[in-house]
């Protein structure tokens, strides 16, 4: 399965829902130099400054996929996971 099951958008305010409860990926996201919250326990949710450049963008796209990625990966070799 895929960690990702949907993606919704208001104006700049981006979700992405996962397909597990990730309450930790707002820690994991800040230790990696991100800042998003997690909401209804499995969406991300994103809210970019207006004044970001689409190589930041860019930057922070690749930096949260690798961060869901990881997560995604670790939480699958738990014992038990699906």
């Amino acid at each position: 399965p895929e960690a990702v099951v949907d993606r919704r958008r208001a104006g700049l305010m981006i979700g992405i829902e996962l397909a597990e409860d990730c309450p930790e990926l707002a820690g994991l996201a800040l230790e990696a130099g991100l800042l998003l919250n997690v909401t209804a326990g499995c969406t991300l949710r994103l809210l970019p400054p207006l004044v970001m450049s689409e190589a930041q963008a860019a930057e922070f796209g690749g930096a949260l996929a690798d961060v869901v990625s990881n997560w995604w990966e670790a939480r699958a070799a738990l014992p038990g996971a699906a």
